[in-house]
Formats: structure tokens, C-alpha cells, sequence
């Protein structure tokens, strides 16, 4: 049915890296897939069983579990900053559901998986993860969006990314893990089968984070009241003409 609205298929085995790219062959988002590991499938199997464990430990609010994205419950952690915030802070979550978190951020597995996506990161995107680096020194926070799914479902039937600004559908197979602009392309996920499960592990920065620090560490007002006439136009201007940092 997809097909039919001018959206393209690609089947993907989740190991071989593959780049996507625009019309003008530029890299937009890159299929990683996963480490050239034989041990690799048990240790995205016992992460998958690590967070089935942590769901069924948490405890979510009705906003934990209806959003924007969707009704299915998620849980965020790490350092953010977004409207009506003064400064980046720390997410919020209740002690118990704290104790989850830290729990499996502290998991060989979940190190595992997020020590690979850095290294992708570098390898597919020098300079933008050199930007990340320079940007988020100060604030201890890691990377772009990078989406690893987990569970036992089959790729081919469900679970695809759909990259709708693209219009394309992508094979999403468990253990392996996507980078990709997620502020800029709207995405979503396919359904599963009836029995089956998938999870999804993020790692993904917030843009305000970048404009509290290219402000000089200060809010969007105080930075632009600081500003000179002159400075505003230039700011005007750039922000007119800015395409973001390259790959």
C-alpha cells in the first residue's frame, strides 16, 4: 500500500552498513547495523531481556505512556534542555524508576551498544561528531540520534523505520542500530505480529543543548538582549542561511 504513494522498499539483513541518501547524493542517515561478532546476538537477546525485566519494574505515569509519539511507555535519561528552562538540567524520574535506569545504563550489554554506536558515529560522521564533541565537553552528553532495536519479532513483517520525508521503508531487524537526523525527518515504526516484542534503546541529544552553549551558556532571551542591533541582523542572517554543520 506504501508502494503505491511513492515510497520506496529496502530490504536490509541489520549487518551490512548502508548510507541513505537524497536527491543530491548527500548522507542523510546511515543503517549501521551491528558489530562483526558472533557473540553480538546474545548480547542484544539478554539486553532485549534486560528491559523486559525493567518494564515490568517501573512505573509509569499516563504522559509516560500517551504521547506525541505514540501510546506505548518510554522513559528518558540523561542531561536536557528545553522551554521555560533556565539551564540544562537533569531529567526528572521518581527514585524507583531512577534505580531502573542506572541499572541497566550500568550493563555490560547497554555499554556494549553504545560504545558501537559512538565509534559509527566517528567513522560515518567525522566532523559532525567532532561538533558534538566540541558542543557537549562541557555537558557530559553524547550523540545523535541513534535508534537500536531490540525484541523477537520478524523484520520483514514488521517493526520496518519509515523515514517519511524520504518515503522510504526500511527492514529494521533486532540487534541492529540506525543513525539518523531525527529533528529533521519524521519516522515512525511499522507494527509487530500478534505474540511478539520490540523495544527501542535511543541515544539522542536535545537541540536546546546546543543553542545553551553557542549562546555562551545562557537562554535564548538573556543571549539575544545581549546582542547589539549589528549583532542581531548577523544572527538574523545566519540563522536564514544556516544548513547545520556538514558530514
Amino acid at each position: 500500500m506504501m508502494e503505491s504513494h511513492g515510497f520506496g522498499y529496502m530490504a536490509w539483513d541489520g549487518r551490512v552498513p548502508r548510507p541513505v541518501t537524497d536527491g543530491s547524493g548527500c548522507v542523510v542517515a546511515n543503517l549501521i547495523g551491528k558489530p562483526a561478532d558472533p557473540n553480538w546476538e546474545g548480547v542484544h537477546r539478554r539486553a532485549t531481556e534486560l528491559l523486559r525485566k525493567a518494564g515490568g519494574r517501573i512505573r509509569c505515569t499516563t504522559k509516560d505512556m500517551y504521547h506525541r509519539r505514540g501510546n506505548f511507555r518510554v522513559l528518558a535519561q540523561g542531561i536536557w534542555y528545553g522551554t521555560g528552562m533556565t539551564k540544562p538540567a537533569n531529567t526528572k524520574n521518581t527514585k524507583r524508576n531512577a534505580r531502573v535506569l542506572n541499572s541497566l545504563m550500568k550493563s555490560k550489554e547497554f555499554r556494549r551498544v553504545v560504545s558501537f554506536t559512538n565509534s559509527c558515529f566517528g567513522t560515518w560522521s567525522p566532523r559532525l561528531h567532532k561538533y558534538y564533541g566540541d558542543m557537549m565537553a562541557a555537558l557530559c552528553c553524547i550523540c545523535r540520534c541513534a535508534v537500536t532495536a531490540l525484541g523477537d519479532y520478524d523484520p520483514t513483517l514488521g517493526g520496518h523505520l519509515i523515514l517519511w520525508d524520504l518515503k522510504l521503508i526500511i527492514e529494521f531487524p533486532p540487534g541492529s542500530t540506525v543513525l539518523i537526523p531525527s529533528a529533521i525527518f519524521t519516522h515512525s515504526n511499522t507494527a509487530i505480529q500478534e505474540g511478539e516484542s520490540r523495544y527501542s534503546f535511543t541515544q539522542y541529544t536535545s537541540g536546546g543543548l546546543f543553542r545553551w552553549v553557542e549562546h555562551g551558556f545562557q537562554g535564548e532571551q538573556p543571549y539575544h538582549a545581549s546582542l547589539s542591533n549589528r549583532e542581531k541582523r548577523e544572527e538574523e542572517k545566519r540563522k536564514a542561511g544556516s544548513e547545520g554543520p556538514r558530514q
